[in-house]
């Protein structure tokens, strides 16, 4: 990945004003000259690394997602085997990153705000495929869904009402709490549960 290929000091400056100003102007609008100029890097080194801005803004991205993916992997996310609570559990976790990384957090609400999701989740997923794929297919207790359909359809209806809850929430992370957050989860999946799980596990909190 380009951004670890770079000087701590150029890498840092260039997240930060590449951060701030996307998350301004969105893609389209924002001024690469602008970004160069917070960030004190001449033009020179900037295109020694990246093709224009779009490639540096797809980087950006893919850099946040390897961010957001290490520290998940840190916290042993997969021995978690009921698939809402991993995902839950998935957004907490994010939650307590984006108090370390705030730039983050606008940068990534801005996308989602303004481009298709399923654009941001190939992006996202593209980024750290391996560790993607085993938070959505690993370790799984799959006798807790309900039989009407297949456990890959559900797991679909799971993982795309969750990303709908997790983009409203998002907006408003810096007033909340963490357990405000997990109550906020927990709550709104209470349907969730009960269509796709069976009666017995509509309650495992």
């Amino acid at each position: 990945m380009i951004f670890y290929k770079l000087k701590e000091v150029t890498r840092d400056s260039l997240i930060k004003a590449g951060t701030e100003e996307f998350s301004i102007h969105g893609r389209q609008r924002s001024s690469l000259n602008q970004i160069l100029k917070n960030a004190e890097v001449s033009k020179g080194v900037f295109y020694h690394h990246f093709n224009d801005k779009e490639h540096f803004f797809e980087q950006l991205i893919r850099y946040s997602a390897d961010i957001i993916v290490k520290y998940l992997n840190h916290n042993s996310l997969l021995e978690r085997k009921d698939y809402i609570d991993r995902l839950i559990q998935a957004m907490l976790l994010k939650y307590d990153l984006f108090q370390k990384y705030e730039f983050f957090l606008k940068f990534l609400i801005r996308i989602y705000e303004e481009y298709p999701l399923n654009e941001v989740q190939d992006l996202l997923t593209n980024s750290n495929p391996t560790f993607s794929q085993r938070v959505l297919m690993e370790n799984i207790d799959t006798t807790l869904f309900n039989t009407e359909m297949d456990v890959e359809s559900y797991k679909k209806i799971i993982g795309r009402y969750i990303n709908q809850l997790s983009t409203e929430i998002s907006l408003s992370f810096k007033s909340l709490t963490k357990q405000q957050v997990k109550e906020f989860y927990v709550n709104e999946t209470k349907e969730l549960r009960m269509l796709t799980y069976k009666e017995e596990y509509y309650d495992t909190h």
